[in-house]
């Protein structure tokens, strides 16, 4: 009998909360110092680059506690439910931050936007139909949908590639007693 161990729920929620925890520190950095009022992407890179890192690494822990065991179903779970549960931590703490910390945040973007157009030069109802588009998509619900979205196509993009990358299964299959 085979007594092999299932490391993907820790894994997955360790390195989830962890992986939400530094794109929450990322926003608040980001906010402290105005640069997201700036409309600056720049420290969202840094999350793009931690983002599959993380999920490569979860995806490797795995493996490692499996006795090198990894098949293409279990490096997707756990990479997906990596992404999965990163995106539901940001999303709380999203929610929190329009509804709680700063519910003036999105009035505050839509007004940028609206000067930066004008500066563009573009007419008024130009800007008038980018500006209700802008608010749509600033709804925190639309956001928080769109992120976990996006979590979940990226985390199985990585997930898929990772696994296929080092998918093994042990070299020999315990024989069941006979």
């Amino acid at each position: 009998m085979e007594n092999k161990i299932n490391h993907s729920k820790n894994i997955i929620l360790n390195y989830g909360v962890i992986l939400g925890l530094i794109l929450i520190a990322i926003n608040v950095t980001s906010y402290a110092t105005g640069i997201m009022l700036k409309g600056e992407q720049w420290p969202n890179y840094i999350y793009y680059i931690i983002f599959p890192v993380f999920i490569i690494l979860g995806i490797k822990k795995f493996k490692t506690l499996n006795s090198g065991e990894l098949l293409l179903a279990q490096g997707l779970k756990t990479g997906m439910g990596i992404a999965a549960i990163s995106a539901l931590v940001y999303v709380i703490y999203h929610l929190l931050f329009t509804y709680v910390i700063d519910p003036t945040f999105i009035d505050k973007m839509v007004e940028l936007t609206e000067t930066k157009l004008i500066e563009a030069g573009m007419d008024d109802a130009q800007i008038e139909q980018t500006l209700t588009i802008t608010r749509k998509m600033s709804n925190p619900l639309v956001g928080s949908g769109f992120w976990i979205l996006l979590s979940a196509f990226f985390g199985f993009v990585y997930s898929l590639i990772a696994s296929v990358i080092m998918k093994g299964e042990k070299p020999y299959k315990e024989l069941d007693e006979l």
